[in-house]
């Protein structure tokens, strides 16, 4: 299991919340009562298809537990091989945890990390009691779950009747997944135009597109950059650096309205977001220190504008606005412009584009999945838009173990569209970031990436690695 240690000490210093975080103060690991949490934690993150457990912060401050640091070394106390062998008593079907060490204040606090591809819900095969047995800490044939409370803030607790059904559709989404890996397998070497077919058969790549949803798509992102340049206008005295940008406009394909720009909204969105990366897409910022960042109701959307530009390295000039009604807006900065590189040549990083855009979709999945709207009905309209491109180079600074041909775009914006239905399997995501991002590659001299690679890059990113 290959985590990205940089996304972990993200958590901690943004204080994050979502149904695959939890956060306990500090346990005995080898106590009834720290094997129950752990147990309960690690089956519900399972149940949820992978997470993280932090132990040793405050559950409500998410700041670290110093009064109750253990005495001993806590990468003894919280061994590999102890933790794996308390889990796999306790959890069927049994499933492997890696456990990584995260500092905070120059003290280190253990993670236990939960992988996803969970295919069959996890339960309890045994009972634990206290010393003394009076207290059942752990009941057998109990199934485990993260959900939300009704202030819309993630818990760990028994699966009752509500969740089920998520609990079903993560296992067969991941049973969707290894049939999809299996077909691909053995039709490797059958005509790409054949296997194309099959594929448009299987999943509805034909876009089928709704002219007034994306008309609203292009609309949103016309009015959200609108708004950007007021809000910086408004906020910051001094002038933002010259950038390159890119944004994201998405609309449920649906006349339904189920909330209001209230904090239970923004709550129930912020711990559904997966948080796949280390600065994520629609980031909740209201666990930043500086007051100016947080989200903030406007004209019956929240929105923020966090503006960061003193680092060595991670810079981010972002705004975005969610609306109830079903739209969801992103502006971000290119962090080809934004982080310390040789800005003699404007320059875009092949590879980052599939991340974001890869992101921008699965958040929203997540996003309109956690708001009730019907699966098997409601569809997603996603426009983007790059800007600034003109004489800018393709190549790889982010990733340097990969090389590609420079080439450079003579283009100045790019725009595409996807139409996104709600029930696409995260297996099948890679082909809808493949259309979203060929019309950016396309301007650089025709380049064409290579679809494995563009999976390859999305599934690193659903999977939290580098």
């Amino acid at each position: 299991m290959k985590i990205d240690e940089a996304y972990l000490k993200e958590v901690v210093d943004r204080q994050t919340e979502s149904l695959n975080i939890e956060f306990k103060r500090w346990i005995d690991p080898k106590s009834p009562e720290g094997i129950s949490k752990i147990i309960k934690a690690c089956i519900a993150m399972r149940n949820n298809n992978g997470g993280f457990f932090f132990i040793g912060f405050d559950e409500e401050s998410r700041q670290p537990d110093v009064d109750n640091t253990p005495i001993q070394d806590v990468r003894e106390l919280f061994n590999l091989d102890d933790i794996q062998s308390v889990v796999s008593r306790f959890a069927y079907p049994q499933f492997e945890i890696d456990i990584r060490f995260v500092e905070k204040d120059g003290r280190e606090y253990p993670v236990i990390c939960i992988e996803e591809g969970i295919r069959t819900p996890v339960s309890t095969k045994s009972e634990l009691r206290d010393p003394n047995g009076n207290k059942q800490l752990i009941k057998q044939n109990t199934v485990y779950v993260r959900t939300l409370k009704s202030n819309g803030t993630p818990s760990t607790s028994e699966a009752t009747y509500q969740d089920w059904e998520k609990l079903t559709y993560i296992c067969f989404e991941n049973r969707e997944a290894d049939i999809g890996r299996f077909v691909r397998r053995h039709l490797s070497n059958v005509d790409k135009t054949v296997w194309q077919s099959l594929f448009n058969n299987i999943v509805d790549t034909s876009q089928t597109r709704s002219e007034s949803y994306e008309e609203l798509a292009l609309g949103l992102l016309d009015n959200g950059k609108k708004r950007f340049d007021v809000v910086v206008k408004e906020k910051y005295s001094e002038q933002l650096p010259e950038h390159g940008s890119w944004e994201v406009a998405c609309i449920i394909n649906s006349q339904d309205q189920k909330y209001s720009a209230n904090q239970s909204f923004l709550n129930l969105l912020s711990s559904s977001n997966p948080n796949y990366t280390g600065w994520p897409i629609w980031l909740d910022s209201r666990g930043f220190t500086d007051q100016a960042a947080h989200p903030y109701v406007f004209d019956n959307a929240w929105e923020t504008c966090m503006v960061s530009l003193n680092s060595d390295w991670s810079n981010h000039i972002d705004f975005w606005r969610i609306d109830p009604q079903g739209q969801f807006y992103l502006y971000r900065a290119l962090e080809d412009d934004i982080v310390p590189l040789d800005k003699s040549v404007k320059v875009l990083d092949f590879g980052l584009p599939i991340w974001r855009v890869g992101e921008s979709l699965a958040v929203g999945l997540a996003f309109v999945q956690a708001m009730g709207y019907e699966v098997e009905t409601t569809n997603l309209t996603f426009c983007f838009r790059w800007n600034q491109l003109q004489n800018r180079v393709l190549t790889s600074w982010a990733d340097r173990a990969r090389h590609i041909w420079e080439r450079t775009a003579i283009q100045n914006m790019v725009l595409s569209t996807v139409n996104l239905p709600l029930s696409t399997p995260m297996s099948a995501l890679y082909q809808y970031v493949d259309m979203a991002t060929k019309p950016l590659y396309q301007i650089f001299d025709g380049f064409e990436l290579s679809t494995s690679v563009v999976e390859e890059l999305t599934n690193k990113m659903l999977g939290r690695k580098r």
